[in-house]
């Protein structure tokens, strides 16, 4: 088995669920003197530098199946790895950004 940590993993989940859409905000956090962005709601988190961004999951039934508390800190068991879109507001189809992020268990 594989393992991951934040320095190759974006998202841990304590779930293997995948959500479809998660809606955040943004929280700014403090990290040798630079901010860093710091995602969340309802558990959900993860680092990014987009405010009032949404984040798409596509899950393996194409539809959402809820939020799952995510930990982003110490290794995980690397579970799948999967693609991430964000995008700047809710309702606005345009992609900022698109990359590959793995999904872990803890």
């Amino acid at each position: 088995n594989l393992t991951c940590s934040t320095d190759n993993c974006i998202l841990q989940f304590s779930s293997t669920e995948l959500v479809d859409r998660v809606v955040i905000r943004e929280d700014l956090r403090s990290s040798t003197g630079a901010s860093i962005r710091q995602w969340s709601i309802d558990g959900f988190m993860m680092w990014g530098d987009c405010m009032n961004c949404w984040i798409e999951i596509p899950s393996a039934k194409g539809r959402s199946v809820g939020s799952k508390r995510i930990v982003l800190f110490g290794e995980a068991v690397l579970v799948q790895a999967i693609r991430l879109n964000i995008y700047k507001a809710v309702g606005d189809r345009s992609s900022l950004a698109q990359f590959d992020a793995y999904l872990c268990q803890q």
